[in-house]
């Protein structure tokens, strides 16, 4: 729903568009791909993160974006009223925030980037939305540089996924 809005994403989000824009691949293909890359870091650093709910969360992602973007260009309007988009950009990322936290509580596996979030969290002690915001700030500038969208949706999510995503952790534990 970020990426309908058209006010840019999560700075992950950003990195994989811009990879989408560089190499003509789909933006589910080049989700995909990126996870993968992010799989065989966390086999070499972590092997204990490697099990079935990461390599789900690994393949799904790409197969639902791309059939979810082509879903939402039939059935929803072009151009929705802004005040719309950004309403829908804050639901998004509460709700996003949320469904990260009951994954990683759940301990049933993460997606690539959040099991290398909970690696750095694990080996360091330090809290998520920390780590959260330091990956951000290094995906953003890659994607940026690659061409990827950044717009206010990408600030809303650069300030509160993170942070949202530490608090709905700390109300489960």
């Amino acid at each position: 729903m970020c990426y309908y809005t058209q006010l840019g994403t999560d700075p992950l989000s950003v990195f994989i568009d811009g990879v989408h824009n560089v190499t003509y691949i789909t933006y589910g293909e080049a989700t995909f791909s990126i996870n993968i890359l992010l799989c065989i870091f966390l086999f070499i650093f972590n092997k204990k993160s490697i099990n079935f709910g990461l390599m789900l969360a690994c393949i799904l992602p790409g197969v639902f974006l791309d059939m979810f973007f082509w879903i939402f260009s039939e059935i929803l309007p072009d151009n929705p009223p802004q005040m719309i988009n950004v309403l829908i950009m804050f639901i998004s990322v509460i709700i996003c925030s949320l469904g990260v936290s009951i994954y990683i509580h759940a301990k049933i596996g993460a997606a690539p980037v959040d099991s290398i979030h909970l690696f750095v969290i694990n080996r360091f002690h330090i809290r998520y939305k920390f780590v959260r915001l330091a990956s951000d700030i290094i995906f953003l500038a890659f994607g940026f540089l690659l061409g990827g969208v950044v717009g206010v949706g990408t600030i809303i999510s650069l300030c509160f996924f993170g942070i949202l995503t530490d608090f709905f952790l700390n109300k489960m534990n």
